[in-house]
């Protein structure tokens, strides 16, 4: 379901077709939602866009409402907690989208000036683009700033194979969401990686939006980013599982790899200033995720965010914004 909430009649006559589409899942109304959706709104001015927020959870719709009634005419509220994760509220979300081109970013990161109009510009070129990042702004106070890691100038090639953009900051064309089915739900990290390898495949590879800049907003603290690593590594293993054929055994020679980073990491903790522990945790959390069973896997997240463990093994978190 979804609704304009710019006044007290709901759902208004259909207004001019945008050219673009943004597409922003989120779980909780915060300060941070609200002043990325600003941010969204002010840059998006030139390119006529609509801004489509996929509601993720129940308790959070109610309130959606509220905040964003007589907000702006092109924000458009959408039910998309019928199943809890990312990848569902992203799919409601683009295929409510009324825009020939769809962006994506996440509602606890700040996009930069000019973001809108340098990715849309990069995805009608090729199809799908994604663009820099950058942690100094948003870096949390509770972490050393001589970690904040180098920016991210060009894309990632997870496990040798493909580069890929980050949900934070990827464009896609809706035809070619349309052709891929949109991401996989059942993968609540490592989708992204996903959607642009099958992109690839079908002779979409990705392009580099160099203006198209996004602050992201690291893990609060060491105990989240361990977690974070662990699920994100449960997913990855899922993930090369789906492209067995082209990505596993490149899968298995990059794990090694880390393996032996995290030993000679570790071995230089003793000698290292405390901002060396920042990467290290990353990838500690990242080969345990791989290693262990993912019900072994989901106890250690639980016994991380919590500091106990139930007898019942944990279901697979949802994932998160950002």
């Amino acid at each position: 379901m979804s609704e304009h909430v710019s006044n007290a009649e709901g759902r208004q006559a259909p207004m001019e077709r945008p050219a673009v589409s943004i597409v922003v899942p989120f779980h909780v109304v915060d300060d941070r939602l609200m002043l990325q959706v600003r941010k969204l709104m002010d840059d998006s001015s030139s390119e006529l866009s609509e801004l489509v927020l996929a509601c993720n959870a129940a308790d959070a719709l109610g309130e959606a409402r509220l905040a964003f009634r007589g907000f702006d005419d092109r924000l458009i509220l959408v039910d998309a907690t019928a199943v809890r994760g990312p990848s569902f509220a992203r799919n409601a979300g683009w295929r409510a989208a009324v825009g020939d081109l769809i962006l994506f970013c996440d509602s606890d990161d700040e996009i930069d000036f000019g973001w809108t109009e340098s990715l849309a510009e990069a995805v009608r070129a090729g199809g799908i683009a994604t663009g820099p990042l950058e942690w100094a702004r948003l870096w949390p106070e509770s972490l050393p700033r001589d970690a904040i890691p180098q920016p991210r100038v060009r894309p990632v090639v997870p496990f040798g194979y493909l580069p890929f953009g980050p949900t934070c900051n990827l464009g896609v064309a809706k035809s070619l969401l349309e052709d891929l089915e949109g991401f996989d739900e059942s993968l609540a990290a490592a989708e992204d990686i996903d959607l642009c390898w099958r992109a690839h495949q079908l002779g979409y590879p990705l392009e580099f939006a160099d203006d198209a800049l996004v602050h992201y907003r690291h893990a609060s603290d060491r105990q989240a980013l361990f977690a974070k690593s662990i699920t994100y590594a449960v997913y990855e293993k899922r993930l090369l599982a789906k492209h067995d054929q082209v990505a596993r055994g490149r899968g298995a020679q990059w794990f090694l790899g880390l393996a032996k980073t995290g030993v000679k990491n570790l071995a230089k903790m003793p000698f290292a200033p405390r901002s060396a522990s920042i990467p290290l945790v990353a990838v500690v959390g990242t080969v345990s995720g791989h290693l262990l069973s993912q019900g072994l896997a989901m106890k250690l997240v639980e016994f991380v965010r919590t500091g106990r463990l139930t007898r019942r093994t944990p279901a697979l978190p949802s994932g998160e914004n950002g």
